[in-house]
Protein backbone atom coordinates (compact mmCIF):
# COMPACT_ATOMS: atom_id res chain seq x y z
CA UNK A 1 0.00 0.00 0.00
CA UNK A 2 1.44 3.37 -0.98
CA UNK A 3 0.88 6.43 1.16
CA UNK A 4 1.67 10.06 0.55
CA UNK A 5 5.02 11.48 1.60
CA UNK A 6 5.41 15.21 2.01
CA UNK A 7 8.12 17.05 0.07
CA UNK A 8 10.46 17.37 3.07
CA UNK A 9 10.29 13.63 3.82
CA UNK A 10 10.81 12.80 0.15
CA UNK A 11 13.87 15.08 0.02
CA UNK A 12 15.27 13.43 3.16
CA UNK A 13 14.76 9.96 1.67
CA UNK A 14 16.47 10.99 -1.58
CA UNK A 15 19.36 12.60 0.31
CA UNK A 16 19.97 9.49 2.44
CA UNK A 17 19.85 7.24 -0.63
CA UNK A 18 22.25 9.55 -2.48
CA UNK A 19 24.72 9.30 0.39
CA UNK A 20 24.33 5.51 0.65
CA UNK A 21 24.49 4.80 -3.09
CA UNK A 22 26.73 7.64 -4.23
CA UNK A 23 26.83 8.52 -7.90
CA UNK A 24 24.74 5.45 -8.87
CA UNK A 25 21.60 7.00 -7.38
CA UNK A 26 19.33 8.41 -10.13
CA UNK A 27 18.81 11.82 -8.55
CA UNK A 28 15.48 13.48 -9.25
CA UNK A 29 13.52 10.24 -9.75
CA UNK A 30 10.22 9.92 -7.88
CA UNK A 31 10.50 7.89 -4.66
CA UNK A 32 7.53 6.36 -2.87
CA UNK A 33 7.31 5.09 0.68
CA UNK A 34 5.39 1.79 0.83
CA UNK A 35 4.23 -0.10 3.90
CA UNK A 36 5.89 -3.48 4.20
CA UNK A 37 4.87 -5.27 7.41
CA UNK A 38 4.72 -4.81 11.19
CA UNK A 39 5.01 -1.07 10.86
CA UNK A 40 8.02 -1.28 8.56
CA UNK A 41 8.18 0.75 5.37
CA UNK A 42 10.42 0.65 2.33
CA UNK A 43 11.46 3.50 0.02
CA UNK A 44 11.21 2.51 -3.64
CA UNK A 45 11.63 4.18 -6.98
CA UNK A 46 8.19 4.84 -8.43
CA UNK A 47 9.30 3.67 -11.88
CA UNK A 48 11.66 0.85 -10.86
CA UNK A 49 11.35 -2.69 -9.56
CA UNK A 50 8.97 -2.79 -6.60
CA UNK A 51 8.20 -5.45 -4.07
CA UNK A 52 4.94 -7.29 -4.67
CA UNK A 53 2.72 -10.11 -3.43
CA UNK A 54 5.19 -12.71 -4.73
CA UNK A 55 7.70 -11.52 -2.13
CA UNK A 56 5.14 -11.91 0.65
CA UNK A 57 4.20 -15.43 -0.50
CA UNK A 58 7.86 -16.48 -0.84
CA UNK A 59 8.68 -15.25 2.69
CA UNK A 60 5.59 -16.95 4.11
CA UNK A 61 6.45 -20.27 2.46
CA UNK A 62 10.07 -20.05 3.65
CA UNK A 63 8.83 -19.55 7.22
CA UNK A 64 6.19 -22.29 6.89
CA UNK A 65 8.58 -24.96 5.57
CA UNK A 66 11.46 -24.12 7.93
CA UNK A 67 9.83 -22.58 11.02
CA UNK A 68 12.84 -23.24 13.24
CA UNK A 69 15.35 -21.61 10.89
CA UNK A 70 17.62 -19.06 12.52
CA UNK A 71 19.20 -17.77 9.29
CA UNK A 72 18.07 -16.98 5.79
CA UNK A 73 20.09 -16.50 2.62
CA UNK A 74 18.30 -14.14 0.24
CA UNK A 75 19.97 -14.31 -3.19
CA UNK A 76 18.41 -12.87 -6.30
CA UNK A 77 14.91 -12.46 -4.94
CA UNK A 78 14.46 -8.81 -5.80
CA UNK A 79 15.18 -5.86 -3.52
CA UNK A 80 15.60 -7.69 -0.21
CA UNK A 81 11.98 -7.56 0.88
CA UNK A 82 11.68 -11.37 1.08
CA UNK A 83 14.30 -11.41 3.82
CA UNK A 84 12.73 -8.47 5.63
CA UNK A 85 9.26 -10.03 5.59
CA UNK A 86 10.72 -13.38 6.73
CA UNK A 87 12.52 -11.57 9.55
CA UNK A 88 9.28 -9.88 10.62
CA UNK A 89 7.70 -13.35 11.09
CA UNK A 90 10.37 -14.46 13.56
CA UNK A 91 9.66 -14.47 17.30
CA UNK A 92 10.85 -11.37 19.10
CA UNK A 93 13.60 -11.89 21.71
Amino acid sequence: TRFAVDAAAEAAIEASLSVALGKDWPSGDKVTLSRLCRGWSISQLAGGYRYCGDDVICAHLAHKFAPGAKRMLDLGSGVGTVGLIWLAQQPRP
